[in-house]
């Protein structure tokens, strides 16, 4: 199985061009895909957000609105935000706090919730 990432760029597009993003992410993990969705200029995170919310919005098997017959297939779906904070100052604390709630984000404990009742 797969593991997807779906990020935007906002700012220096050549400074992250979408190759090398995707080079990065499989040697990382070979299971690993990194996509652009959108390049942003000038924006804030909540660009991000916004996409967050209509990608979970979204019944994927006919890209529209979901109803409740498709909640059950949305639950199979992991969406985790991750914030790159600080990451237009570079200094060591930034670092340290990205790779904290990054970690945090992807822990095993978060990955394998208990069931909703």
């Amino acid at each position: 199985k797969k593991a997807v990432v779906f990020y935007n760029l906002i700012g220096n597009d050549a400074a992250f061009p979408p190759r090398e993003i995707s080079a990065l992410c499989r040697e990382l993990h070979p299971r690993l895909e990194c996509r652009l969705m959108r390049h942003y200029e000038d924006a804030g995170e909540q660009v991000t957000l916004q996409d967050l919310h209509d990608y979970c919005r979204i019944d994927h098997n006919n890209n529209k609105p979901s109803d409740t017959n498709t909640n059950r297939r949305r639950q199979r779906r992991r969406v985790t935000y991750l914030h790159s904070k600080g990451s237009y100052h570079s200094q060591k604390e930034n670092h340290i706090w990205r790779r904290i709630m990054t970690d945090a984000a992807l822990h095993p404990s978060c990955l394998d919730l208990p069931p909703s009742p």
